[in-house]
């Protein structure tokens, strides 16, 4: 994944302050299906903001999913704050041929 400079994190933090959630992570965690809904969502929009509910956080905390998330759907991890992460993808027009 192409590396982002400090001033690229700090707009898309901004920008995701005003991103309603895209879907929840439920009890059943990583999945192989939160992973495809979260790489088929960066392929329309190339910053979405995730949930993760109670459920999920039973066996690690917000933070180590979000990592795990982002690790199985090769995506970037922008923040966690609380129990939301955002995740960025640049668009297809702007990635490097190892974020295929």
């Amino acid at each position: 994944m192409a590396d982002l400079t400090s001033h690229d994190l700090a707009a898309l933090r901004a920008s995701g302050q005003t991103l309603p959630v895209a879907f929840q992570v439920g009890k059943e965690g990583v999945s192989e299906g939160v992973v495809k809904e979260l790489q088929q969502r960066l392929e329309r929009e190339p910053l979405i903001k995730v949930r993760i509910l109670r459920g999920a956080r039973e066996d690690a905390d917000a933070k180590d999913l979000a990592k795990q998330l982002a690790a199985a759907a090769r995506v970037r991890l922008v923040e966690v704050r609380g129990h939301t992460a955002l995740f960025y993808r640049p668009p297809r027009h702007k990635r490097g041929l190892e974020d295929f």
